[in-house]
C-alpha cells in the first residue's frame, strides 16, 4: 500500500466514502475559526508546548511521545453522555484528549516504560486497563482497540526496516520520513 499525503488522504476520503460525508461550509468555517485564532494570538506554533500536558524537550523522547498519543488519539466518547472517564495526573483530572496525555504522563511518571516498542509490541491487555485507568466508574472507551494499536504499533517498529529495529524516534528523522512508509506497507490493518 502506498502511504498518501494528508491531502491526497482527505482527497481520497471524501471521494470514496459511503457512510459519511464532509460539509465543505464546515471546513470553510473551521477553516476561518482557526485562522481568528492564530490572528487573535489564542493559538501559536508555541502554543501546543505551553500546554503542561505536551512534552517541554525537543528530543527523541518527545517524538516518541507525539507518535504514541498520535496513534491513540481517538473516541474518547462514553456510553453514557451525563458521565465521563477521567484520568488523575498531579493532582487534577482530565477528560477527552486531555485524558490520554494524562495516563501517558502518569504511565512515564509510575516508570512503565510506555515509549518503548518492545514493551508495546508485548503489551497486556492487563497492563492497558492499569494505563488508562480512570477515577470515575466509567472506563477509558475503546481499550481493547487501544490495545491493538500499541502492540501493532510496536510490532512494526520493531522490525528492522525502522531504524534497525531499535524502536521508534531513535533519531528523529524516522518519524517524519521512513515510519509513515513502513507503517502503511507493514500494519495488519492497512491491507
Amino acid at each position: 500500500m502506498k502511504a498518501l499525503s494528508p491531502r491526497k488522504s482527505a482527497e481520497f476520503i471524501v471521494q470514496n466514502a459511503m457512510d459519511v460525508t464532509v460539509d465543505p461550509v464546515g471546513i470553510c468555517n473551521v477553516a476561518d475559526h482557526v485562522q481568528d485564532c492564530f490572528s487573535q494570538g489564542t493559538v501559536s506554533k508555541d502554543s501546543w508546548r505551553k500546554h503542561p500536558l505536551h512534552p517541554k524537550a525537543l528530543d527523541n523522547s518527545t517524538a516518541q511521545w507525539i507518535f504514541l498519543v498520535d496513534a491513540l488519539n481517538f473516541c474518547f466518547w462514553s456510553q453514557n453522555c451525563q458521565e465521563k472517564c477521567e484520568i488523575e495526573f498531579d493532582g487534577k483530572r482530565h477528560t477527552g484528549y486531555w485524558s490520554l496525555c494524562a495516563a501517558v504522563n502518569r504511565a512515564i511518571q509510575e516508570g512503565i516504560p510506555l515509549l518503548d516498542a518492545q514493551f508495546c509490541r508485548d503489551i497486556s491487555h492487563e497492563q492497558v486497563e492499569h494505563i488508562f485507568r480512570s477515577c470515575t466508574p466509567v472506563p477509558f472507551p475503546l481499550l481493547e482497540e487501544r490495545h491493538r494499536i500499541l502492540r501493532e504499533c510496536g510490532q512494526v517498529l520493531c522490525t528492522d526496516k525502522v531504524e534497525g529495529g531499535r524502536g521508534p524516534a531513535t533519531v528523529l528523522e524516522t518519524l517524519c520520513f521512513s515510519l509513515p512508509r513502513v507503517m502503511a506497507e507493514n500494519s495488519p490493518t492497512a491491507s
